[in-house]
């Protein structure tokens, strides 16, 4: 039997185990395993198999740096088919589904609202907090996920939340722009974007101009899935499923780093690794880029933002 996708605690790793095998458990036996308990474990399957199918398996007793886990990564043009984007969706709402079905609930993404450019004039706006799905707690204190879980179910999160932006933006390049591995290896970006067209010295609303309405759907979409704001190209804003998408490849990350913290030092050093990366080097650059784009930024996540302004 392969080894499972993530390390469980005993009981979520037995049925996991149990459902994986060629057999099944017995009618009897299953009535005697908590229907929520079935339930998660076999949301658990359908999330490894789906990674499975779209080839983008993680081994994380090779992950012990950013550069280990740039080489475990998924070139960009593997992420843009279809098939292969109806995998990373179909594996974050069975990921979604473990956290429901064991009771265990997340915060809601706390969102500045920004009325001007950021990176021009002080940020002066009023803090809302978006509404976040409450999920189910009526089993959580008999089969509630340790920390452990948590922890590497936020991760898996993240990293699909990514590879689901990767693929679409990819998708969507054109002639105007590609997604592609930073050529350097000890880069802090994992991934690339990079303009086919020499735009230098375009103005904002003239490079804009040069994006499709595919390519700006795809920008503003891949922001709301990196970083839970919201991006605006004039009057396209993101168009993706609520339901589905709930929160963010950097709140996924973030609580991940947080529990990681507890009960894997070793791992949490990649993780803050990658996490610093994505939150200084990639999100930020990609956020300066947008507005000199022509993007309008409308919501950012309160933390990134405040981190922003104080470093001006």
């Amino acid at each position: 039997m392969k080894r499972p996708l993530i390390f469980l605690s005993g009981t979520l790793l037995l049925l996991s185990s149990l459902f994986g095998c060629a057999e099944r458990p017995s009618a009897e036996e299953e009535e005697e395993i908590p229907a929520s308990l079935q339930q998660a474990s076999q949301a658990l399957l359908t999330a490894e198999t789906a990674m499975e199918r779209a080839d983008v398996q993680l081994d994380l007793d090779k992950i012990g740096s950013l550069r280990s886990l740039k080489e475990e990564l998924p070139a960009p043009e593997a992420l843009t088919s279809p098939r292969v984007q109806q995998e990373l969706q179909t594996a974050i709402d069975s990921f979604y589904e473990v956290f429901e079905a064991t009771g265990t609930s997340l915060d809601p993404i706390e969102l500045y609202t920004l009325e001007e450019p950021l990176f021009i004039d002080t940020l002066e706006a009023p803090l809302f907090q978006e509404d976040g799905q409450e999920l189910i707690e009526e089993f959580a204190e008999e089969l509630g996920l340790s920390r452990t879980d948590e922890a590497m179910i936020h991760f898996y999160l993240s990293y699909l939340y990514t590879l689901n932006a990767v693929g679409i933006l990819a998708e969507a390049g054109g002639e105007l722009y590609e997604i592609r591995y930073s050529p350097e290896a000890d880069s802090a970006n994992v991934y690339d974007f990079v303009f086919k067209q020499n735009v230098e010295g375009l103005r904002p609303r003239e490079v804009l101009a040069l994006f499709n309405d595919q390519q700006r759907q795809a920008m503003v979409n891949a922001i709301r899935l990196l970083t839970g704001g919201t991006v605006r190209a004039e009057e396209v804003l993101p168009q993706l499923d609520e339901a589905l998408y709930q929160r963010s490849a950097l709140f996924h990350l973030n609580e991940a780093a947080e529990r990681l913290g507890e009960v894997a030092p070793d791992l949490k050093a990649a993780i803050d690794e990658l996490r610093d990366s994505v939150d200084r080097e990639l999100i930020e650059e990609l956020i300066r880029q947008l507005e000199s784009w022509g993007f309008v930024i409308e919501t950012l996540p309160a933390d990134l933002v405040e981190r922003i302004l104080q470093e001006q």
